[in-house]
């Protein structure tokens, strides 16, 4: 099975579970969603990016995280792929550098329509080959659903909520590791982001807004810049 066959298993799986039409079944192959918080590869550390309460989620409802699993035999790294529902607490997981250190960064940030996010074909395998180049990767796991600009089937329109909680994550997570750049053994000067289908926003937005963080965002990185980060294109 190639890439483009497992993508096409994990997004009819996300189609049946986003319709609410999934349905246990005794086939095997049929992706499974279980409740639970998404654990990254073992070994590798999963930081939350908010250093205490997650801003803006007071009134805003829904379910507990949960993880939706599809075989696909052919996966880069395991018997299987992943996507994730229903996040609440944003977090950034840290793939060191394979062999040499290039002292260059990227975060990663997958896509799923604002809806879920594709955490293993888009986030996990991208990571992994990042890191054996000897870059330091990060994978962002943003909060979904409806933290962006999304399709909303209820009134078949698009729908851009007051407070777009995505793009306060993928500010945060930017300043995040600029902070944590001598931990991180990476030159604050060489940290890039990659996104992917709905990921691609993240990347673009705080690249080219000026739209300010929460206060708590400064709190533990000691500074308050005006814009996020800095495009650049070749």
């Amino acid at each position: 099975m190639g890439r483009q066959q497992r993508l096409l298993a994990c997004a009819m799986g996300l189609a049946v579970l986003l319709v609410g039409a999934g349905m246990p079944s005794s086939d095997a192959a049929t992706p499974e969603k279980k409740p639970g918080l998404w654990q990254p590869p073992e070994g590798l550390a999963q930081l939350p990016i908010w250093p205490n309460e997650v801003p803006d989620m007071k009134g805003f409802t829904q379910g507990p995280e949960s993880v939706l699993t599809a075989d696909t035999p052919e996966a880069l790294h395991g018997p299987t792929s992943q996507a994730v529902f229903d996040v609440a607490v944003p977090t950034m997981t840290v793939y060191p550098p394979s062999g040499r250190n290039t002292g260059a960064a990227v975060i990663v940030f997958p896509g799923g329509g604002f809806k879920a996010l594709a955490i293993t074909l888009e986030g996990t395998e991208i990571c992994h080959w990042i890191a054996a180049h000897g870059i330091t990767c990060l994978l962002s796991k943003y909060r979904v659903p409806n933290s962006n600009h999304h399709y909303d089937a209820a009134c078949d329109c698009g729908v851009t909520p007051k407070v777009l909680r995505a793009l306060q994550d993928a500010q945060r997570t930017i300043r995040l590791t600029r902070a944590k750049a001598k931990e991180l053994n990476v030159d604050p000067a060489k940290i890039g982001v990659m996104g992917f289908s709905a990921g691609t926003k993240r990347p673009v937005c705080p690249s080219s807004t000026s739209s300010p963080l929460p206060p708590t965002s400064v709190a533990t990185t000691g500074r308050a810049l005006a814009i996020a980060s800095r495009m650049v294109l070749e």
